[in-house]
């Protein structure tokens, strides 16, 4: 995809040549652009070549030409578009030119100038260009150009809503969702022309995104920020094993209100961002685990399965509580699901995870059907039915949090699927119990949480701090309270049910 800067690199090129018979010399480029050195000029060049945009023959003087296999069309720049508020569409009649691999491969396109910043975590920002095919319809999720009131116009992701109206929704936090009461969509983002040069366009982004709040050393970082956020800023294939244990949108109590959304399909369209992003970062060879509530992990594991290979469907069961169900059969177990990107070439180190085979073994009996009869083994791999007690008041590893996984059933999933020195993400990091155990399996670990008093949980159990903000980090056992979870494990009404695309 060419940038903004390449395009008008290529253009120079193309009319000078015209103009003048031969190729502009690199410093030619630079003193035209008012580039800061040769090296830019030749960056741009260099770029230009590799997309096969020039010819470039070493070892003379004016060795730039214009390829003659460039795949280049124009496209009309139609005028502005708001990633804002809605503004009156502004018309313009001209010309640009780009790749052909920027377009679809049907139908009609054009160009919109984008004024505003509702949309920058998509990676698309005020003064960017985007490429728009032409259509009248879309599905849920995809970044539309819309008419609102018959002569606004915007840039926003497309949600049908379950009861019939249209939400136009921003990217970016700051920005409330619309609700236009007359909408017509008149084509989907096809791809983004930055308008900023390659050397400097991270670091512009960059300066727009806000500085994240974390503690850190060499084994471990921990942040107090929004999940999603964060994610966003880990660079792609870079994550060896990740564990998220979201809240399930059943009314739970973690302090800031965060555990109910609407309705069950703007919590499932929640959920699909933070698993797209775990996707992104996850190494080749990594392995995804992620946990929810039984209600809704039949529409994740259908969303999941794809995206990635479903290796296992686990079941971790407990005992009861101390509230039992009088209408219906109690809940006694929650969903993991693990997956993987490659399904030949994920870890599973068996061996570092067996238990005791309750089985032959146990009664010391002989297995005859070998050629040789022994004994039958004392260990063996666990199943995917996992029992682990529930983490209780007054149990020594216990945290004042609702929803506290237990240490040995993060050892079990650290050590079945990461390696000393590998590195273990956990998005939802709660009591950071993921971070804690990893770490001391000789594991890096990154702990990402919202809240900031589970924020000071982690500080203290990894041994980032022993003060935050002049309060001495002591571990302070009380009982939790406040839990709004009347709505556990209900199955959602019919009204709920998600609409999302895979």
């Amino acid at each position: 995809m060419l940038t903004k800067k390449q395009k008008e690199v290529l253009d120079f090129i193309k009319s000078s040549s015209q103009k003048k018979g031969y190729s502009p010399s690199l410093e030619e480029i630079q003193k035209h652009f008012k580039l800061a050195s040769v090296s830019t000029a030749h960056f741009h060049v260099t770029k230009l070549k590799a997309g096969g945009y020039l010819d470039k023959t070493e070892n003379k003087a004016r060795s730039i030409s214009i390829s003659r296999s460039s795949r280049l069309v124009k496209v009309p720049l139609m005028g502005t578009i708001a990633a804002g508020v809605p503004i009156e569409v502004v018309e313009n009649k001209e010309v640009i030119t780009v790749d052909r691999s920027q377009l679809s491969h049907s139908g009609k396109h054009y160009a919109l100038k984008v004024a505003g910043n509702s949309m920058i975590d998509e990676g698309i920002f005020d003064g960017d260009t985007v490429i728009v095919r032409e259509q009248q319809s879309a599905e849920n999720g995809e970044k539309v150009v819309a008419l609102v009131n018959g002569n606004e116009a915007t840039l926003k992701k497309f949600f049908l809503e379950e009861d019939g109206r249209v939400r136009l929704q921003p990217a970016n936090p700051s920005f409330p969702p619309l609700f236009p009461d007359d909408v017509a969509i008149q084509g989907k983002v096809i791809s983004v022309l930055s308008n900023k040069n390659d050397q400097n366009v991270e670091a512009g982004r960059a300066s727009k995104r806000k500085e994240f709040k974390f503690a850190a050393d060499g084994a471990s970082t921990i942040f107090n920020e929004d999940c999603i956020e964060v994610l966003r800023s880990i660079k792609d294939e870079s994550i060896d094993l990740i564990f998220a244990d979201p809240p399930y949108n059943i009314g739970k109590d973690f302090g800031n209100n965060s555990d109910k959304w609407d309705s069950t399909t703007r919590y499932l369209e929640w959920c699909q961002q933070w698993i797209n992003e775990c996707i992104r970062i996850l190494k080749p060879s990594g392995t995804f685990y992620f946990m929810n509530a039984t209600q809704h992990m039949p529409y994740l594991d259908v969303y999941v399965a794809s995206k990635l290979k479903i290796i296992n469907r686990i079941v971790w069961f407990y005992d009861s509580s101390g509230v039992q169900a009088k209408n219906k059969f109690g809940s006694l177990y929650e969903p993991i699901i693990m997956a993987v990107k490659n399904e030949d070439g994920y870890k599973f180190n068996f061996e570092d995870i067996q238990v005791e085979a309750k089985t032959g073994s146990e009664r010391k009996l002989i297995d005859y059907r070998k050629k040789v009869p022994t004994p039958y083994n004392t260990k063996k791999t666990p199943g995917n039915v996992w029992y682990f007690p529930r983490v209780r008041f007054r149990m020594p590893e216990y945290e004042d949090h609702p929803t506290q996984k237990p240490e040995s059933l993060l050892e079990r999933i650290v050590l079945a699927s990461s390696n000393p020195g590998d590195t273990v993400l956990d998005p939802f990091g709660g009591t950071f119990t993921t971070c804690a155990v990893a770490k001391k399996q000789g594991r890096k670990t990154i702990g990402i949480e919202l809240n900031e008093q589970y924020f000071k949980i982690g500080l203290r159990r990894l041994g980032l701090a022993e003060e935050y903000n002049g309060e001495k980090l002591i571990r302070d056992i009380k009982k939790k309270t406040g839990n709004k979870s009347k709505k556990d494990h209900e199955t959602p009404s019919r009204s709920q049910l998600p609409f999302f695309s895979l």
